[in-house]
């Protein structure tokens, strides 16, 4: 009897294995490779757009500033930014409907005017090493500050866009060079290309005080300089070949390049990044561009990592000098970029799910997305023929539908005849906050007997939930038990 007991428990386990590897979630297509997806949320009465961040594809956006209905469409979402691989020409909207699994092209979505937001102004410095460890590398490093500023200055004059540029050259502290920020038109340019020109290298590399005059520059040209409903924000482009060694401040009570890098690293990356509270936006974005000296020790080599990475937003990492003047080219395109606008124009019906794709053919069929869950609980009991038993029960279900899933239970257990076991149906009915009602149906044998039960539980809205189990038959009894999700739970 115990043998025959057991083995319908092993059965009722088996069964299950097969169709969970064949159900068991799969990874969906690379959508983001093509496209990007975001979600319009309701705050305060309003639609907003919430995490557009694709592979490809990047929007910026101000979260101050909502969705709103106008009179070109129910809803007009405005970006500040939008950078991609592809023609801006090809953008077209789509939807993703979850019920079928498609990629579905939605005509009504129209994209308004990509337009240059010319009265808005951006505060730039360039800080650049002119350590004599460059050696014969270093027209390359003026080459790409010259660069920058070529296409800061095409942008200026070709697309309205407005900036104002310094540069900071640093060897030591003594003879870093220093030229005042100023607006970047026909006569500074050609005065900004000849101090480029003019640099000489020297011995020392004074970076972290380079970094904080350049941030007291910005914070000083900003509150005089710009109005504060032309101001767009401060920029700062880095670069250097090695740790810093001479950066010291006596007025500050700095004297040593260690101390100089804990001040500043919490100067950069903190809530002083944020220049004039009075004024909406005023942040400093930092960019640090790297190329390890060849005299530079393992040590020295990941101390100078970590540190780039501690004091700027975003580091570029390059191999040697020879990638100097095109990731330069790149980050003053990108700058130039981030002073357009695009206005795309949602109508309700979307849902609240919108995507842009660069694919002029319809979106590839993606699979629907897998509601696959499993849970386990552990159980106590009393049933008429076996006395009091425990047990551990393995319940899950697979979608039928956008609500409802359909699955197996089966539990192991142990009682005063020993090991037993029982098993049958379970359905999960799932609702909009995510918690969800289960019932089912199974059997338990005992002797020659085959008694029924029924099976219901809940499943809160986090991975715990309950369930209880009430038998019919020749036996009477009832099982309770509290479960995990393992997986679907969320």
């Amino acid at each position: 009897m115990k043998q025959k007991r057991l083995l319908l428990a092993v059965l009722a386990m088996a069964m299950m294995v097969p169709v969970w590897a064949q159900n068991k979630p799969r990874t969906s297509p690379d959508k983001a490779k093509y496209s990007i997806i975001g979600t319009m949320n309701y705050r305060n009465g309003q639609r907003w757009l919430d995490n557009p961040m694709g592979k490809n594809i990047t929007f910026e956006y101000d979260e101050t500033r909502p969705a709103m209905p106008t009179d070109k469409a129910d809803l007009e979402v405005r970006f500040d930014f939008v950078k991609t691989d592809h023609p801006m020409t090809k953008l077209d909207f789509w939807r993703y409907d979850a019920e079928v699994g498609e990629w579905i092209y939605d005509s009504e979505v129209r994209q308004g005017d990509t337009v240059a937001v010319s009265k808005m102004q951006t505060n730039v410095m360039l800080v650049i090493d002119k350590s004599s460890s460059l050696k014969g590398d270093f027209p390359k490093v003026q080459e790409a500050a010259i660069e920058f500023v070529n296409q800061l200055y095409t942008a200026s004059r070709e697309k309205g866009v407005t900036f104002r540029v310094g540069v900071i050259a640093f060897s030591t502290v003594k003879f870093t060079e220093i030229r005042e920020i100023s607006t970047l038109n026909a006569t500074n340019y050609n005065e900004i290309l000849s101090f480029i020109r003019g640099l000489k290298m020297e011995n020392g590399t004074a970076l972290y005080y380079s970094l904080d005059k350049a941030l007291d520059m910005l914070e000083k040209d900003t509150r005089e300089n710009i109005k504060s409903n032309e101001y767009r924000e401060s920029r700062i482009y880095a670069f250097t070949d090695g740790l810093d060694q001479a950066s010291i401040d006596d007025s500050k009570g700095i004297t040593s390049p260690t101390q100089y890098y804990e001040t500043i690293r919490t100067k950069m990356k903190g809530p002083q990044r944020r220049l004039i509270m009075n004024m909406p936006r005023k942040i400093v974005r930092s960019t640090m561009v790297t190329v390890r000296g060849d005299d530079m020790t393992d040590k020295q080599i990941q101390l100078f990592d970590e540190r780039a990475e501690q004091i700027c937003d975003n580091v570029r990492k390059l191999d040697d000098m020879t990638k100097l003047v095109t990731e330069f080219k790149e980050l003053a395109a990108d700058l130039v970029n981030s002073n357009f606008m695009l206005y795309c124009y949602i109508p309700e019906g979307a849902n609240g799910l919108v995507g842009w794709t660069f694919r002029d053919e319809k979106a590839v069929k993606e699979r629907k997305p897998s509601k696959f869950w499993m849970g386990v609980s552990a159980e106590i009991g009393n049933y008429s023929y076996e006395g009091p038993f425990a047990g551990v029960n393995v319940d899950m279900t697979f979608p039928i539908s956008k609500s409802f899933s359909l699955g197996f239970t089966a539990a192991a257990s142990y009682d005063s005849y020993g090991l037993g076991g029982h098993g049958g149906i379970l359905s999960k009915i799932t609702f909009e906050n995510r918690s969800a009602f289960l019932i089912g149906a199974g059997a338990i044998s005992q002797q020659s007997y085959l008694d029924y039960y029924v099976k219901i539980g809940w499943k809160f809205k986090s991975p715990w939930y309950v369930s209880a189990y009430g038998f019919a038959g020749e036996g009477s009894g009832i099982i309770l038990g509290v479960g995990y999700s393992i997986f679907g739970g969320r």
